[in-house]
Parts: structure tokens; sequence; C-alpha cells
């Protein structure tokens, strides 16, 4: 299954509004991405009563702060990639799953313009579960 929005937003300020305060009389609308993107394939196996997983999910830089008159740029969080994957097991009302989170490991990037204003790494997260089901 996916979904994808391609999303056409923005904030316009008239001569004589707030626009003095703002380093843009255009821009985005804080924190809309222009688009997201959204994947996810599953594979089931009956019989092994279980499913495996994999999922992707990214979307556009998105402002993150507003420039004004003394920082005359906008900050924007850019575009990050996720690619996840799980496997669940079945064992009657019990469940067994594991699960690794950013595989690709991306950096999560602000920028004002072209400077790097922070950046820094979420890691891969391993995970393994244990469920059960009081039927």
């Amino acid at each position: 299954s996916s979904n994808f929005s391609y999303i056409i937003s923005g904030v316009e300020y008239a001569d004589g509004s707030s626009a003095g305060r703002q380093a843009n009389a255009s821009r985005p609308m804080f924190g809309q991405s222009p688009y997201t993107l959204n994947m996810n394939a599953f594979y089931l196996m009956p019989k092994i009563d279980s499913e495996l997983t994999l999922s992707f999910n990214t979307f556009g830089k998105r402002i993150s702060a507003v420039g004004n008159n003394e920082q005359p740029d906008d900050e924007y969080e850019q575009s990050f990639n996720k690619l996840d994957l799980s496997f669940t097991k079945k064992f009657g009302s019990a469940s067994i799953n594991a699960s690794i989170e950013n595989i690709l490991g991306d950096d999560v990037v602000y920028k004002q313009g072209d400077i790097i204003t922070t950046q820094y790494q979420i890691g891969t997260t391993f995970a393994i579960g244990f469920n059960y089901s009081f039927n």
C-alpha cells in the first residue's frame, strides 16, 4: 500500500501588514511539506504464520523557523528518508516481532539558506518484542 500527497500552500503579506517583521512577504506555510510519500510492502507467509513488512517514508523540506529582519532566510528542515523492516512470527496466542528502524541512517538536517544550522543522527533502532493475547 502507498500514498502520496502533493501540497501547494503559501502565505502572502499585503503591504503594511506584519510582513515588515518577516524576511519574506511570500513563503510556504510553516511546517508544511510540499509532498509526502509513504509506501508499505507486506509479505505474508501463512505456512509459517509470519509476516514481513518493509516501509518507506519521506517528505519534502519544510519551514521550521520563519526568518525575520535579523535572520533574513527561513530555516528549513530538509527532506528525510526513512526505511523500516519488521518481521512477526505467531505462535497461537503469542507472537514475537523484530524490527529495524531507519535502516538508511539519514541525518536530520536544518538549513538557513546554504548554511546548515542543525544536523544530528537519530541512528538505527533494533527492537525485539513479545506479545500475548488473552482471548
